[in-house]
């Protein structure tokens, strides 16, 4: 893992630790994410890097640092490689993946829009991925590149630097503003101080709100948001007879278990 850029900022606790201490502590989060094995390669993560412990990670995969990987996003390298460059990050439900061989690379400042999906392409550094766009094989997206939300870049398509590209399937509109290099700018840092703060990653439980609601009413509750307050209000030990079925479910038994009067 590559060293700590940032030595003298403190933790995600607030403290100042040294390098080695990071690097334990990331060691420590990894036992709770979903990363799996391909071909005798597993992913590697850089100690500064942020993964929710919903992301699933598969194969030959290469988290950068100050990277933010978010909740149920999927990078599977088990036919190929993906490589994602510092502080980038990859939004939620997003889904990287590459064919037999390939490599799918993201430049360093990246940063990939909700529901995105990218298959086997190249991007350069500062490109923005706008929500819901497809970026398919052997696409190139050059440095300073901006793709709006539900936009498809085609195969083999080639974006020049400094350009909005809009449509589906989609072409390069004009060339981007200095106001809109500041807007992504700012995109950026945002998700790298989200990194930083590990914001978002740890179990906690939710704060259950108008207790007495089902009581009341005498039936059964109308809607799967209910069920699963009664759930949570409920003794947590007593669902949790099997063993669980995901990564995530394992992380969270084991934050029951270990918070301070638990349920």
């Amino acid at each position: 893992m590559a060293q700590h850029p940032f030595p003298d900022e403190p933790d995600r606790n607030g403290r100042h630790v040294p390098v080695t201490g990071l690097l334990e502590q990331a060691r420590s989060r990894a036992l709770y994410l979903r990363t799996y094995a391909a071909n005798g390669r597993v992913p590697t993560i850089d100690a500064t890097a942020c993964v929710h412990p919903s992301a699933v990670l598969v194969g030959d995969v290469h988290v950068g640092p100050d990277c933010w990987i978010g909740p149920n996003a999927t990078l599977r390298a088990d036919q190929g490689r993906i490589v994602v460059g510092a502080r980038t990050s990859i939004q939620d439900n997003c889904v990287l993946h590459t064919g037999p061989d390939g490599t799918l690379s993201i430049g360093e400042d990246g940063q990939i829009g909700h529901g995105a999906m990218l298959h086997g392409c190249t991007l350069g550094p500062n490109v923005l991925v706008g929500m819901g766009a497809l970026v398919m094989d052997d696409a190139i997206l050059e440095t300073d590149v901006v793709v709006a939300a539900a936009a498809l870049v085609p195969c083999r398509t080639r974006v020049p630097g400094g350009m909005l590209f809009v449509g589906s399937p989609g072409k390069v509109v004009r060339p981007l503003t200095e106001a809109d290099l500041a807007s992504k700018r700012q995109c950026t840092q945002h998700y790298v101080a989200m990194a930083r703060g590990g914001v978002g990653i740890s179990w906690a439980p939710a704060q259950i709100v108008g207790a007495d609601s089902v009581s009341q009413r005498g039936e059964e509750p109308g809607s799967g948001i209910e069920l699963g307050a009664r759930i949570v209000g409920a003794d947590a030990d007593s669902h949790c007879g099997e063993e669980p079925a995901s990564g995530i479910e394992l992380g969270a038994r084991v934050a029951l278990q270990e918070s301070p009067g638990g349920a």
